[in-house]
């Protein structure tokens, strides 16, 4: 389990701690953790950067396996979370589908089983996704049969110079053992005045600050916490300019919420079991704000 020792954006390695490690973060068993369907919350000590104001995690877990990779996207079950994720990504999509031109090339990093690929297609854009996971990538292959499908992630992936006109990154940015270098690796494939998107959990949120160590979004596979001014500088940095930062919300149900509320500690966790063993209101439907953001920025002439 390697040590994340220096800040990713400035180098710094003096911290702060800001949260102590959770309980039971030393369990091996790593599938617990990482399915979205996960039966338990941790993560390592949480440190704040002295120069730059950076959020990290103290330790990274070893590269994950596929078993893990798989389990963290595995299928979504029932017609309505499969709605609701549609109506999710048709909300994060605008930012794209009014700049849609004949032949455009899309790149979505992590596509997971493929749902934000498959509405970008039918918005004509030529998509192709980046996938980990075997299994996974299998599933997003067989929603999207059209669209070019990768088993291999960003380090290992290899495209000519300017291919794409957007790259979006839903989930996993956070995790990476160095975005600085991935940025490095990705930015030749954009096209001139191309554009990036990212979803990533925001530390200095509502939920963030009010949730402390509870908040869900403290999790043992985040190495990096970005603040809109922490990001804005990362990017900025890279080479970036027209940076945007707004809420991301999700849409979701009450029974998603309350299984996400169990898994932390204290009121949350008991609000979490009450509202689950009372079954309250469990098939309502509502946009919910977990402390996340969707970030926008253009990749300066």
């Amino acid at each position: 389990m390697p040590e994340l020792t220096c800040c990713d954006l400035c180098g710094c390695s003096e911290s702060k701690v800001l949260y102590n490690p959770s309980h039971g973060y030393e369990t091996e068993d790593l599938t617990l953790y990482y399915s979205p369907k996960r039966s338990r919350q941790s993560h390592p000590a949480i440190l704040k950067c002295q120069r730059c104001g950076l959020v990290r995690s103290a330790f990274a877990d070893e590269p994950r396996s596929p078993t893990c990779l798989d389990a963290m996207n595995s299928p979504l079950r029932g017609s309505k979370e499969i709605e609701n994720r549609m109506e999710t990504f048709e909300r994060w999509i605008k930012p794209v589908a009014p700049k849609a031109v004949l032949g455009g090339k899309l790149l979505d990093i992590n596509c997971g089983e493929g749902w934000f690929i498959g509405e970008a297609m039918g918005l004509g854009w030529q998509a192709v996704g980046l996938e980990p996971g075997p299994q996974t990538a299998a599933s997003a292959k067989q929603l999207a049969p059209w669209a070019e499908i990768f088993v291999c992630g960003v380090d290992t992936a290899i495209f000519p110079a300017h291919s794409f006109r957007y790259i979006t990154c839903w989930s996993g940015f956070e995790s990476l053992d160095s975005p600085r270098l991935t940025l490095q690796r990705m930015i030749p494939w954009l096209e001139t005045g191309g554009s990036l998107l990212l979803n990533l959990p925001d530390i200095e949120s509502f939920q963030a600050r009010w949730m402390r160590s509870a908040w869900p979004e403290l999790q043992r596979e985040t190495c990096w916490y970005f603040s809109p001014e922490t990001i804005r500088r990362f990017l900025s940095e890279a080479g970036f300019e027209q940076i945007k930062t707004t809420s991301a919300p999700v849409f979701t149900t009450l029974r998603r919420a309350y299984h996400i509320m169990v898994l932390s500690d204290g009121p949350v966790g008991l609000l979490g079991k009450l509202g689950t063993c009372l079954g309250l209101l469990y098939p309502l439907p509502y946009w919910h704000n977990p402390g996340r953001m969707l970030v926008s920025a253009r990749l300066k002439n």
